[in-house]
Formats: C-alpha cells, structure tokens, sequence
C-alpha cells in the first residue's frame, strides 16, 4: 500500500494501538493517535483528514457512533473501522447499519488485518478520486448537488 495512505488510531487504552501501529506501519500507512473524540476531531476536520479512523467503542467522552457522525461530515470520504475488545455481533450489526467500513476485534491476526485494510484503502481513495472530479459546486461527500433545468421542447 502506498506510504500517502494516513490512518487515525482512536483509543483511550494503549491496547490495542501497539499491535494494530505496528500492522499498519508493515503495510507503509502512516498514522497518528488520539485518545478522545476531541483529539479525533481535530484530525478529521479540514480540508485534508484522514483516510481511515480505527476507533474503539468507548471514549472518554464519545462512541463509535460520534466517530461515524463526525467522518460523515469531513471534507473528503473516511473509511471507519471500529475496534470492539470482544466479539459482539449486536454491535457488530449495529456498526455495519450505521455504515461504518468494518468491525474487527482486538484479537485480530495480521492475516485478517490485511484484506481489511487493503478494500479500506481501495475503497476510500476511489471515493477520494471521485469527490475530487466533482464541480466545485457538487463536492460534498460524492453528490451532486446542484439542479439541472430542463427546457421543454
């Protein structure tokens, strides 16, 4: 994976973030660390955020539903993978409704890491590229949004 590819580790604990740094760095993503959604905030707003969050469930002073919210409305697509301390298929459910990219568990395998985040990447930089080939006037998250009028004949 290319070494422009920037990842956002979101947790309050130091585990999981040591293996899944390690993970990402051995497939040359880069990526920085927050530990509360308002640290996270920062990294997610403004005109170049992040390509990919990988968020615990509970912040300290959020969720992973705040996390999903907030990469909904950044200026470019986000692709969030939440990262739950158990397998927990409610939540798992609750997670793809939301639209969230992926769930994985803090057990995770290097093995099972790899597909994850080779389809996260694919997927956030193809949205990337469309959003960027959009009028100026249409960018916001991948729609058009301005109105064609049609004459009658």
């Amino acid at each position: 994976m290319k070494g422009d590819i920037r990842a956002l580790l979101l947790h309050s604990h130091e585990s999981p973030v040591a293996a899944l740094k390690l993970a990402l760095e051995n497939h040359f993503i880069w990526t920085e660390r927050a530990r509360s959604f308002k640290e996270a905030t920062l990294s997610l707003i403004g005109s170049n955020p992040l390509h990919l969050v990988f968020t615990d469930t509970d912040l300290p002073d959020g969720t992973w539903s705040d996390v999903l919210d907030l990469a909904a409305k950044a200026s470019l697509p986000i692709s969030v993978i939440v990262v739950s301390p158990v397998a927990d298929i409610p939540l798992y459910i609750d997670v793809m409704e939301r639209r969230a990219f992926d769930f994985i568990t803090h057990s995770f395998t290097a093995a099972e890491l790899a597909p994850i985040l080779r389809c996260a990447v694919e997927s956030v930089t193809s949205r990337r590229k469309k959003c960027m080939s959009l009028p100026e006037k249409g960018l916001n998250k991948g729609f058009r949004t301005e109105r064609v009028l049609l004459k009658k004949a």
